[in-house]
């Protein structure tokens, strides 16, 4: 499970310091500012818990000047964990950075920029004393002058180094500190009483919004038909202005001359891991399988991202100079701007024969889809039990079968982690030496795909996809 703490980050889940150390947490990051900053000594301990657990992998990213950041910086610096970052203003702070993150494998050398004279020496103090110990037994001058002078800066803020270490060591221990703890507490008591208070006027408040639900619901069905129609009425200087960013879904029952047998529609809602090769080995499968084939990621993020390095990435107006070359060659291609004239144009590829199966992967993140009709088949890509609970009745998720989650997924499970309603969604376990392996021989990443189960619910992840979607009747 990803979590973050002190944040809302889309695609974690947000949690509190009393559970932040669950034994099901893979991913924490932890956001410290000054808000925070009153808790220090109960997360420096969860957080010494985790580190020494070694199961999990701790993210901190500090906002501002706060003394929890520092605290813990050095607690990661003594067990060599480098994830450590600094930013201005949490909305930075977003699932795509976390991604990028995780992406990352930060060394020493970049923490050192900002971290190096209060906390990088603590880490190393050890192994320069035992380099003088060493100097010093076997009388060797110029190695212990070579030793203080390979390691001058770290011992120029040794004794402030030192004595940060022991202030911070003294606030966390001391009586003092406690009286102040048990002090703030019974202030969040107090607070909480307040609060509690003040519950069934908020309960009154949220019944009013639900009764207003389907007016609300009207009023925006129809700002997006006023907005769909400007966007329309400047359709012929779209190609050469701002990059589209309100769209119409096309309708496959509306397309006259229609030649695509099955849509496979995925619509990403937040990121879930090797859902982009998923994607890629069943357009790879079915190319095998002898069907006719073309794959649309939509994605207005693409040309930033190195997983797009092999494929055709297009906008409007570069669809438009090459469309006869790229609707002719084109199997797979990235499309940064979901315009209807994409989409239509394949749907109604002209050619000896049909396109047995279109799978479009939307990444745009909108309420309204790329394409809809009988054809089309479709899965939700969501990593988490909140972003299911608060979307299934907007997107009109009815049934988890339609879902694609990661493989920690708490879905339709309370508090207790016992089971409150279906679990049919496909999760996408992870291959043991799958890269090695995949660059050395295609037919191993193929065969190990086709095979593959979900986690949670055993059932074969790619025949499962394509029984849903009748694919099947196709081979």
């Amino acid at each position: 499970m990803r979590r973050v703490i002190n944040a809302y980050v889309e695609g974690l889940e947000t949690t509190d310091v009393d559970n932040m150390n669950k034994d099901n947490t893979n991913l924490l990051v932890i956001v410290a500012d000054e808000s925070i900053d009153e808790d220090i000594s109960r997360i420096y301990k969860k957080t010494k818990e985790l580190i020494k657990g070694l199961n999990t992998r701790i993210i901190l990213i500090g906002v501002g000047k706060s003394r929890l950041f520092e605290t813990l910086m050095t607690l990661m610096l003594q067990y060599d964990r480098y994830d450590i970052y600094s930013v201005d203003t949490k909305d930075i702070i977003t699932g795509k950075y976390i991604e990028a993150l995780e992406d990352r494998e930060p060394d020493i050398s970049e923490v050192e920029l900002f971290a190096y004279g209060d906390n990088i020496v603590s880490s190393e103090i050890s192994d320069i004393a035992y380099e003088i110990e060493e100097c010093v037994k076997n009388g060797d001058i110029d190695g212990l002058k070579k030793v203080i002078e390979d390691n001058t800066l770290i011992l120029e803020n040794l004794s402030d180094t030192m004595n940060k270490m022991k202030r911070i060591c003294k606030m966390i221990d001391t009586e003092e500190f406690v009286s102040q703890m048990n002090e703030l507490k019974e202030d969040n008591k107090k607070l909480k009483e307040d609060i509690d208070k003040k519950d069934n006027t908020i309960k009154e408040i949220e019944q009013r919004i639900a009764n207003d639900s389907d007016e609300i619901s009207k009023l925006k069905s129809k700002c997006n038909e006023l907005e769909t129609n400007n966007s329309d009425s400047s359709k012929n200087n779209a190609y050469t202005s701002n990059v589209i960013s309100e769209y119409k879904t096309v309708q496959t029952q509306l397309v006259k001359g229609n030649r695509v047998k099955i849509i496979l529609y995925f619509k990403e809602i937040t990121y879930v891991r090797y859902t982009n090769t998923l994607v890629m080995m069943l357009f790879k499968y079915l190319k095998l399988r002898g069907l006719k084939i073309k794959l649309l990621i939509y994605d207005n993020e693409a040309s930033m991202s190195a997983r797009y390095s092999d494929l055709r990435v297009v906008n409007c107006s570069d669809y438009t100079r090459d469309k006869e070359l790229i609707l002719e060659k084109a199997e797979k291609l990235v499309i940064v701007e979901p315009g209807q004239m994409i989409i239509e144009d394949m749907l109604t590829l002209n050619g000896d024969e049909s396109t047995d199966v279109l799978i479009v992967y939307d990444r745009m993140h909108k309420m309204n889809d790329i394409v809809e009709g009988n054809m089309v088949t479709k899965y939700f890509v969501l990593n988490s039990s909140n972003d299911y609970n608060k979307l299934k009745k907007q997107m009109k998720i009815n049934d988890t079968d339609c879902v694609i989650t990661s493989i920690d997924s708490s879905i339709n499970m309370d508090n207790d982690w016992k089971i409150v309603g279906d679990r049919d969604f496909l999760d996408i376990p992870s291959i043991t030496d799958y890269k090695r392996y995949a660059v050395a021989s295609e037919s191993y990443e193929y065969t190990k795909y086709s095979k593959l189960n979900s986690k949670i619910s055993n059932k074969p992840i790619i025949n499962t996809i394509l029984t849903r979607s009748k694919i099947n009747t196709l081979l």
